[in-house]
Protein backbone atom coordinates (compact mmCIF):
# COMPACT_ATOMS: atom_id res chain seq x y z
CA UNK A 1 0.00 0.00 0.00
CA UNK A 2 3.04 2.43 0.95
CA UNK A 3 4.07 1.67 -2.41
CA UNK A 4 1.61 2.63 -4.43
CA UNK A 5 0.74 5.64 -2.60
CA UNK A 6 4.71 6.79 -2.90
CA UNK A 7 4.01 5.50 -6.86
CA UNK A 8 1.38 8.16 -7.21
CA UNK A 9 2.73 10.59 -5.51
CA UNK A 10 6.04 10.80 -7.93
CA UNK A 11 4.07 10.22 -10.47
CA UNK A 12 1.57 13.50 -9.65
CA UNK A 13 4.45 15.29 -8.87
CA UNK A 14 6.43 14.85 -12.28
CA UNK A 15 3.00 15.60 -13.72
CA UNK A 16 2.90 18.97 -11.76
CA UNK A 17 6.43 20.10 -12.49
CA UNK A 18 5.93 19.31 -16.43
CA UNK A 19 3.28 21.83 -16.21
CA UNK A 20 4.80 24.56 -13.97
CA UNK A 21 8.16 24.35 -15.38
CA UNK A 22 9.10 28.21 -16.09
CA UNK A 23 11.53 29.65 -18.57
CA UNK A 24 13.20 33.20 -18.99
CA UNK A 25 12.83 34.22 -22.83
CA UNK A 26 14.14 37.30 -25.01
CA UNK A 27 11.82 40.45 -24.80
CA UNK A 28 9.23 40.30 -27.96
CA UNK A 29 9.14 43.14 -30.11
CA UNK A 30 6.03 45.49 -30.08
CA UNK A 31 5.07 43.58 -33.17
CA UNK A 32 4.67 40.56 -31.34
CA UNK A 33 3.74 41.94 -28.66
CA UNK A 34 0.39 42.68 -29.72
CA UNK A 35 -1.54 39.62 -28.28
CA UNK A 36 -1.60 38.26 -24.79
CA UNK A 37 -1.01 34.48 -25.11
CA UNK A 38 1.03 32.21 -26.83
CA UNK A 39 1.15 28.71 -27.50
CA UNK A 40 3.97 27.84 -28.87
CA UNK A 41 4.10 24.01 -30.60
CA UNK A 42 7.05 23.68 -33.13
CA UNK A 43 10.48 24.93 -33.79
CA UNK A 44 9.51 27.60 -36.67
CA UNK A 45 7.15 29.06 -34.43
CA UNK A 46 9.23 30.55 -31.98
CA UNK A 47 12.26 31.38 -34.08
CA UNK A 48 9.19 33.32 -35.78
CA UNK A 49 8.87 35.29 -31.98
CA UNK A 50 12.63 35.33 -31.26
CA UNK A 51 14.52 35.63 -33.88
CA UNK A 52 16.05 39.46 -35.02
CA UNK A 53 14.66 40.15 -38.12
CA UNK A 54 17.77 40.71 -40.83
CA UNK A 55 16.58 42.20 -43.68
CA UNK A 56 18.16 40.41 -47.21
CA UNK A 57 19.79 37.81 -45.24
CA UNK A 58 18.92 34.48 -45.08
CA UNK A 59 18.33 32.77 -41.49
CA UNK A 60 19.90 29.35 -41.21
CA UNK A 61 19.20 27.95 -37.57
CA UNK A 62 20.60 24.43 -36.65
CA UNK A 63 17.84 23.98 -33.53
CA UNK A 64 16.08 25.93 -31.42
CA UNK A 65 16.84 26.71 -27.56
CA UNK A 66 13.60 24.40 -26.49
CA UNK A 67 13.35 20.38 -27.14
CA UNK A 68 9.68 20.85 -29.06
CA UNK A 69 9.91 17.02 -29.43
CA UNK A 70 9.26 17.36 -25.88
CA UNK A 71 7.76 20.03 -24.71
CA UNK A 72 5.43 23.03 -26.25
CA UNK A 73 5.47 26.46 -25.24
CA UNK A 74 3.28 28.73 -23.27
CA UNK A 75 3.04 32.35 -23.21
CA UNK A 76 0.66 34.66 -20.77
CA UNK A 77 1.03 38.00 -20.40
CA UNK A 78 0.15 39.34 -17.08
CA UNK A 79 -0.08 43.68 -15.95
CA UNK A 80 2.29 44.24 -19.10
CA UNK A 81 5.05 41.01 -18.45
CA UNK A 82 5.46 37.61 -19.81
CA UNK A 83 5.27 34.16 -18.26
CA UNK A 84 6.52 31.60 -20.36
CA UNK A 85 5.84 28.05 -19.53
CA UNK A 86 7.17 24.33 -20.75
CA UNK A 87 3.86 22.35 -21.03
CA UNK A 88 4.62 18.27 -21.19
CA UNK A 89 2.95 16.37 -22.47
CA UNK A 90 2.76 17.71 -26.13
CA UNK A 91 -1.01 19.07 -26.84
CA UNK A 92 -1.11 18.15 -30.61
CA UNK A 93 -0.51 15.28 -32.78
CA UNK A 94 1.76 15.41 -35.72
CA UNK A 95 0.15 14.67 -39.28
CA UNK A 96 1.83 13.25 -42.55
CA UNK A 97 0.40 14.80 -45.76
CA UNK A 98 1.37 14.53 -49.92
CA UNK A 99 2.06 16.83 -52.12
CA UNK A 100 0.00 16.92 -55.47
CA UNK A 101 2.42 18.05 -57.88
CA UNK A 102 0.35 17.47 -60.54
CA UNK A 103 -1.92 20.16 -59.71
CA UNK A 104 0.45 22.47 -59.56
CA UNK A 105 1.76 22.38 -63.08
CA UNK A 106 -2.92 23.72 -63.61
CA UNK A 107 -3.02 27.41 -63.90
CA UNK A 108 -4.79 28.56 -60.87
CA UNK A 109 -5.00 32.36 -61.21
CA UNK A 110 -8.84 32.70 -59.99
CA UNK A 111 -8.45 30.69 -56.89
CA UNK A 112 -7.47 32.68 -53.36
CA UNK A 113 -4.88 32.25 -51.18
CA UNK A 114 -5.03 29.12 -48.27
CA UNK A 115 -8.27 27.41 -50.39
CA UNK A 116 -9.67 24.43 -48.42
CA UNK A 117 -11.21 21.75 -50.83
CA UNK A 118 -13.36 19.73 -48.42
CA UNK A 119 -16.31 18.14 -50.00
CA UNK A 120 -17.33 16.90 -53.35
CA UNK A 121 -19.28 20.09 -54.18
CA UNK A 122 -16.15 22.12 -53.90
CA UNK A 123 -14.01 19.98 -55.65
CA UNK A 124 -16.85 19.70 -59.17
CA UNK A 125 -16.11 23.75 -59.35
CA UNK A 126 -12.52 23.58 -58.89
CA UNK A 127 -12.78 20.76 -62.07
CA UNK A 128 -14.85 23.33 -64.09
CA UNK A 129 -12.72 26.28 -63.55
CA UNK A 130 -9.38 24.58 -64.67
CA UNK A 131 -8.22 25.68 -67.48
CA UNK A 132 -7.82 23.96 -70.53
CA UNK A 133 -7.65 21.23 -68.24
CA UNK A 134 -9.07 17.53 -67.72
CA UNK A 135 -9.14 16.72 -63.80
CA UNK A 136 -9.95 12.62 -63.61
CA UNK A 137 -9.08 12.61 -60.26
CA UNK A 138 -11.55 11.43 -57.48
CA UNK A 139 -11.29 11.60 -53.73
CA UNK A 140 -13.22 10.43 -50.72
CA UNK A 141 -13.52 13.87 -49.00
CA UNK A 142 -15.21 11.72 -46.05
CA UNK A 143 -11.25 11.17 -45.23
CA UNK A 144 -9.29 13.75 -47.60
CA UNK A 145 -8.87 17.57 -47.41
CA UNK A 146 -7.25 19.59 -50.45
CA UNK A 147 -5.20 22.78 -49.44
CA UNK A 148 -4.20 25.53 -52.13
CA UNK A 149 -1.71 27.77 -51.47
CA UNK A 150 -0.45 30.13 -53.79
CA UNK A 151 2.99 31.04 -52.30
CA UNK A 152 5.02 33.84 -52.73
CA UNK A 153 8.75 33.34 -51.61
CA UNK A 154 12.21 35.08 -52.79
CA UNK A 155 13.61 33.01 -55.91
CA UNK A 156 16.01 31.33 -53.38
CA UNK A 157 13.55 30.76 -50.93
CA UNK A 158 11.84 27.46 -50.01
CA UNK A 159 8.95 26.43 -48.08
CA UNK A 160 7.47 23.40 -46.36
CA UNK A 161 3.95 22.66 -44.13
CA UNK A 162 3.34 21.27 -40.55
CA UNK A 163 0.42 19.75 -39.57
CA UNK A 164 -0.84 19.40 -36.27
CA UNK A 165 -3.94 17.71 -35.19
CA UNK A 166 -5.68 18.66 -31.74
CA UNK A 167 -7.67 15.43 -31.13
CA UNK A 168 -9.70 17.31 -28.44
CA UNK A 169 -11.09 19.88 -30.20
CA UNK A 170 -11.13 17.80 -33.53
CA UNK A 171 -8.74 20.45 -35.51
CA UNK A 172 -5.97 20.17 -37.99
CA UNK A 173 -3.96 23.72 -37.92
CA UNK A 174 -1.78 23.57 -41.32
CA UNK A 175 1.44 25.51 -40.92
CA UNK A 176 2.95 26.82 -44.27
CA UNK A 177 6.45 27.79 -43.48
CA UNK A 178 7.95 30.18 -45.71
CA UNK A 179 11.98 30.21 -45.58
CA UNK A 180 13.83 33.78 -46.62
CA UNK A 181 15.99 32.79 -49.27
CA UNK A 182 18.52 36.30 -49.46
CA UNK A 183 17.08 37.19 -53.02
CA UNK A 184 15.20 40.59 -53.85
CA UNK A 185 13.63 38.39 -56.70
CA UNK A 186 10.11 37.14 -56.04
CA UNK A 187 8.87 33.65 -57.55
CA UNK A 188 4.94 32.40 -56.96
CA UNK A 189 4.60 29.14 -56.70
CA UNK A 190 1.53 26.40 -56.38
CA UNK A 191 1.62 24.41 -54.03
CA UNK A 192 -1.35 21.70 -53.59
CA UNK A 193 -1.45 19.43 -50.62
CA UNK A 194 -3.81 16.23 -49.63
CA UNK A 195 -4.59 15.60 -46.00
CA UNK A 196 -6.30 12.74 -44.52
CA UNK A 197 -8.96 13.45 -41.55
CA UNK A 198 -8.82 11.73 -38.35
CA UNK A 199 -12.37 12.06 -38.61
CA UNK A 200 -15.02 12.87 -41.06
CA UNK A 201 -16.00 16.07 -39.50
CA UNK A 202 -12.58 17.17 -38.92
CA UNK A 203 -11.99 21.04 -38.98
CA UNK A 204 -8.31 22.79 -40.49
CA UNK A 205 -7.12 26.19 -40.05
CA UNK A 206 -4.46 27.36 -42.27
CA UNK A 207 -1.13 29.71 -41.05
CA UNK A 208 1.42 31.10 -42.54
CA UNK A 209 5.14 31.17 -40.80
CA UNK A 210 7.46 33.55 -42.55
CA UNK A 211 11.64 33.12 -41.23
CA UNK A 212 14.14 35.04 -41.98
Amino acid sequence: MKHACLLLLVCFCTFFISFSQSVTLPKLSKYKDSTNNYYVTICEEYLDLFDKYKYYEPMCPDSCKIDFSKYDLKGIKENGEWKWQLVSPKKYHELTFDYLIRYDTIRWNWLTNNTIINDSAAFNTLKKKSLNTSITDTFDFNTTILIYNDVWLDCKGAFDYNLLYDPYENVIFCKLIIYYGGSRGMCPKDSWILVSKPKTDTKIKVQTIYLH
